[in-house]
């Protein structure tokens, strides 16, 4: 099933592989469930066994699939969003938005309004 992903654009496949993205002019589709919302409105349907006690889970289904790629730097910061248990990026500090520093620049890790969206830049707002 081929998805359309307004979350995902064309930065942020710099240099796609073709089973992850396929460019478009303005968004990427993504082969994937990956969901198309934003990261507040992903609902997880992992059990209680698939759960680490740290909450570090995978947010979709098929991460098996991207097994090959979780070392690839390119797409780590997709994967460490999506299949974060399955690539072993549990504990590990990273960015999810390649735009954190840019982001940062502007003064959203100290604006109370992007709070619940720090995470998504946990490296460059210090977070960990």
């Amino acid at each position: 099933m081929s998805l359309t992903n307004g979350l995902w654009f064309t930065e942020s496949c710099e240099n796609p592989k073709p089973y992850i993205c396929t460019l478009s002019l303005s968004r990427v589709e993504a082969d994937d469930d990956i969901p198309a919302t934003t990261p507040d409105a992903i609902i997880t349907t992992q059990s209680a066994d698939d759960a680490t006690t740290d909450g570090c889970i995978d947010q979709i289904a098929s991460c098996q699939q991207y097994l090959d790629e979780c070392s690839d730097p390119d797409y780590q910061p997709m994967l460490y969003k999506f299949c974060r248990k399955t690539c072993n990026l549990c504990g590990q500090c990273m960015d999810s938005d390649p735009q954190c520093p840019v982001l940062a620049a502007s003064g959203f890790c100290t604006n109370p309004a992007y709070k619940d969206k720090w995470t998504e830049c946990s490296k460059t707002c210090k977070l960990c």
